[in-house]
């Protein structure tokens, strides 16, 4: 007991999240608290925030940068989760934005009946807190231009599988900067030393094993990003790996650029 009211008292006096609490020796002799507590303090959410929209209004093909700068500024500003963020390595944070049927008979990204689903998972408690309250209140929600009428916020759990659909996944080369295509093995391999990094950076702990790979021919899709065109690749995937880390990708998506939409586990 001692320990966690320690640990909460760095939080509110440093502004620290209690993963960098947990995972820096530095603090560790400051406080007495077991491993188990230290794993039960760190455990990933188990839900994602499912947001139910609706517009008859076409979304920008750049849309994922602006809900991102939306999460970021809006959400996240001026809050010490949005600040610890700032200054991490990894946001820790996913996202999808997408029209339950798609109208494919103009132009923009266009709902055929006007409704829309929006969800976000997380590592960190406090973000997924944090876009509750921002728009727990309010009837509509402005994002990329666009006013959509809330319908309802929910709460979705996250599920024990190992096969998923996924948002388009963004894989870049680090010396070429070249895109890597799931021909190449190395586009599976990045996408588990991703999922590896991120989940040793959140719990101070060695992934495990873990094998990525498409189930069939995933789609080649060139994404609009700020002003880049990124090449990435839809599809069903199949991920092996230990229950914490599927719970864990679930919540922070795969390959780069999850925090801007790609990657998201739906």
């Amino acid at each position: 007991t001692r320990g966690l009211v320690l640990a909460l008292h760095f939080t509110q006096l440093y502004g620290l999240n209690l993963t960098d609490i947990f995972t820096n020796c530095k603090y560790i002799s400051a406080i007495s608290i077991s491993r188990k507590e230290v794993n039960s303090l760190i455990a990933v959410p188990n839900y994602r925030v499912l947001v139910a929209l609706e517009s008859k209004e076409a979304l920008p093909d750049n849309y994922r940068r602006d809900i991102q700068k939306w999460i970021y500024r809006e959400c996240l500003g001026g809050t010490k989760i949005g600040e610890w963020i700032h200054q991490s390595k990894y946001t820790l944070y996913s996202f999808s934005m997408r029209p339950v049927v798609i109208d494919r008979s103009g132009k923009g990204y266009r709902s055929a009946n006007g409704s829309w689903v929006f969800q976000i998972g997380s590592a960190h408690r406090e973000v997924l807190a944090t876009i509750e309250s921002e728009i727990s209140n309010a009837n509509y929600l402005k994002l990329a231009g666009v006013d959509f009428r809330i319908q309802g916020i929910y709460r979705e759990d996250l599920v024990d599988r190992n096969q998923f659909s996924v948002t388009p996944i963004l894989v870049i080369e680090k010396e070429t900067k070249e895109f890597l295509t799931p021909e190449s093995p190395l586009f599976g391999q990045a996408v588990a030393a991703s999922l590896s990094n991120r989940f040793k950076f959140f719990t101070g702990k060695e992934a495990g094993p873990i094998d990525f790979s498409y189930i069939g021919t995933p789609k080649k899709k060139l994404i609009r990003y700020d002003k880049r065109r990124l090449l990435s690749f839809q599809g069903e995937v199949r991920l092996q790996a230990d229950q914490q880390l599927r719970i864990f990708a679930q919540a922070v998506g795969l390959g780069q650029k999850p925090s801007a939409g790609f990657g998201f586990i739906l």
